[in-house]
């Protein structure tokens, strides 16, 4: 019998045995183009519900405020009654408004997604279910991850059961809210993250403005290296389309050729990976010229454009391209 053979509640029980088993902070890790988000995101729908999981993309910018929650202001509108007969309109001034509405600004203490996947989790606790939840972090580190999980960061130590080893003491604007809640005052006053609540990330060591993660970071975590051609068969089919050939070629034929030049310059994690370009990219002259040939000349082979390319500078490799020029020092 297979797992869609069995009964809601017994697939139900064995998808969280076998989830059970996995990482609850988790972080993949690989080359461009491997499949990293692919992967979580086929996991995520097998093992959660759809409304367990929720994504996030991490940037420079992304802070504690962002991923945790922050005090922010509110609009509320006032209804005046009156009896006069003016008539309001919105800021276009075409559209009539028929009530007479006053805003008023206030603030309010408004959720980031961690806080809110995690009074999620311990609510589904206190209520007695047996759900699990899912925060997805994509590209997590191109955040300062210190200053973005701040006093987070403690809770990542899990024990044998995959709660928190240590609670944490979070500020009262904090604590108030998860009681509003519904979340019991004693997990508000000593907060940490229930083994019900996963976190799973992606990362690329290789890109450009990435934040370094220090070791103290790293160890909580599991890492997982996501190897570069472990989906290469879902692309088998694809062809690139290459304007100095006169026919489309196997997309895996032409990353082999790339990355075995590759391979004698630069780390691993710079190689083209099944899902660098998505298959329409693969015909179009724009995605290969300015997501393609840019990456290989800016950022993979920035130092050596020479054992790749013909031409030295980008100009040149696409001005040769467009005129159906092999740009590349050997042949297809």
């Amino acid at each position: 019998m297979t797992i869609t053979e069995l009964t809601n509640d017994k697939k139900g029980v064995l998808l969280n045995k076998i989830l059970a088993s996995k990482p609850r902070n988790r972080i993949i890790y690989g080359a461009p183009g491997t499949g990293k988000s692919n992967q979580i995101e086929r996991e995520a729908k097998f093992y959660f519900a759809s409304s367990h999981y929720e994504r996030i993309t991490f940037h420079p910018n992304y802070s504690y405020s962002h991923f945790m929650g922050s005090y922010k202001p509110v609009v509320l509108y006032k209804s005046n009654s009156s009896d006069s007969k003016e008539q309001y309109y919105k800021s276009d001034k075409l559209t009539p408004v028929s009530t007479n509405l006053e805003p008023v600004i206030i603030y309010e203490f408004v959720p980031g997604p961690f806080l809110k996947m995690l009074i999620r989790a311990q609510k589904s606790i206190q209520q007695g279910k047996n759900e699990n939840f899912l925060l997805i972090i994509e590209e997590i580190n191109r955040a300062n991850t210190a200053a973005t999980f701040g006093d987070i960061f403690q809770l990542l130590d899990r024990n044998d059961n995959h709660d928190s080893e240590y609670p944490i003491f979070l500020t009262e604007e904090i604590q108030n809210y998860l009681i509003s809640e519904g979340v019991d005052q004693s997990f508000a006053l000593n907060t940490i993250i229930p083994h019900n609540l996963y976190i799973w990330a992606t990362m690329n060591n290789s890109d450009q403005g990435v934040n370094p993660l220090d070791t103290a970071f790293k160890r909580r975590w599991s890492f997982e290296y996501l190897e570069l051609n472990k989906y290469k068969d879902v692309v088998e089919d694809w062809e690139i389309s290459l304007k100095f050939l006169n026919s489309p070629i196997k997309w895996n034929e032409f990353r082999d050729k790339i990355n075995n030049v590759l391979k004698d310059f630069v780390p691993e994690d710079k190689l083209l990976g099944p899902f660098f370009l998505n298959k329409n990219e693969l015909k179009q002259n724009n995605a290969i010229k300015n997501k393609l040939l840019l990456y290989l000349r800016e950022d993979a082979m920035r130092m050596n454009p020479k054992k790749l390319f013909k031409f030295n500078s980008f100009y040149e490799i696409v001005e040769q391209y467009d005129r159906g020029e092999n740009v590349f020092n050997f042949n297809f």
